[in-house]
């Protein structure tokens, strides 16, 4: 639900932006308060499960991903619907943090490949199918059903996990707040700028947003660099088939949100052809590559 909330909503903005009253450049934030939120909860929830536990993280994300959703259902005012998105991005990145630790500690260590691959699976189809899916829903029901939808499968979702997930032992490190507000300010400013040249609205606010963005992005590395367990993982980097997989990650998705296209899909082909796992476009297949990877990349 937390991916398909991202694609789903931008089929139904033009009826949205009439049905508030809104211009359809004001109308994005409806899109962009999800994805901001998603952005900068991402690595501080992933740091703070170590505490308090992915499994209750998830479920607490997922109980606000629903409660958000209805929030969404039953607005009437652009700011209201807003908010309502904003929580359920704060929700559904609690979600997307807790997949990857999940997954290593359900699925055996000699599985972990293929797992992670029926994951990557069920994002891509998810993302894939969600204007689709929005188009069915608008085709016989009002853009709120697109956030109501989310309530019964939630509800379900909620009592499966509870009963499913595993226990996974906790670990008693040190909440770095600093790392968190630097991340926070990092990826909201570097959203906020993005967000400001794909809508052509450079101002002065733009150049204050990079300017923190920048500020804030180069002390929280210099700040990863000097620890041992830091928020943001510098060492990942390290690792080649890693390093190309984040690239190609990154090209991706701007491939999906650029207009034409063009340049990122190409440097997408070309960093895609160089990883080992290339020679099947079924992400599924991924899981053959598991059982070789260094286990320095799971440790237990």
């Amino acid at each position: 639900m937390s991916i398909l909330d991202i694609t789903v909503v931008n089929v139904a903005l033009p009826t949205m932006a009439n049905e508030l009253r809104t211009t359809p450049a004001v109308s994005v934030w409806i899109v962009s308060s999800y994805q901001i939120a998603v952005t900068i909860v991402l690595l501080p929830l992933a740091s703070l499960s170590e505490r308090l536990g992915a499994s209750r993280v998830y479920l607490m994300g997922l109980v606000l991903f629903v409660a958000a959703s209805l929030l969404c259902a039953t607005s009437t005012r652009l700011d209201v619907l807003v908010a309502g998105r904003f929580c359920q991005g704060l929700g559904g990145g609690a979600i997307q943090a807790m997949n990857g630790v999940l997954l290593r500690f359900t699925f055996p260590k000699e599985r972990l490949g293929r797992g992670i691959g029926y994951n990557t699976l069920v994002v891509a189809i998810t993302s894939a199918s969600g204007p689709s899916i929005a188009a069915a829903i608008l085709s016989v029901a009002s853009w709120q059903w697109l956030f109501a939808v989310n309530i019964p499968i939630g509800i379900v979702s909620f009592v499966i996990a509870y009963r499913s997930l595993p226990e996974i032992p906790l670990q008693d490190r040190k909440i770095d707040l600093i790392s968190i507000l630097l991340n926070v300010g990092a990826f909201g400013a570097i959203f906020l700028v993005a967000n400001d040249f794909a809508q052509h609205t450079l101002s002065v606010a733009t150049w204050i947003e990079a300017t923190i963005a920048l500020s804030t992005s180069v002390a929280l590395i210099k700040r990863s660099t000097r620890q041992s367990v830091p928020l943001v993982p510098i060492d990942l980097f390290q690792v080649r088939l890693l390093r190309l997989s984040y690239i190609t990650a990154s090209c991706s998705w701007a491939a999906q949100n650029d207009r034409d296209g063009e340049f990122a899909v190409l440097l997408c082909a070309e960093v895609w052809s160089r990883l080992r796992c290339h020679r099947s476009a079924d992400h599924a297949l991924a899981g053959r590559c598991g059982p070789h990877r260094p286990d320095r990349w799971f440790p237990d």
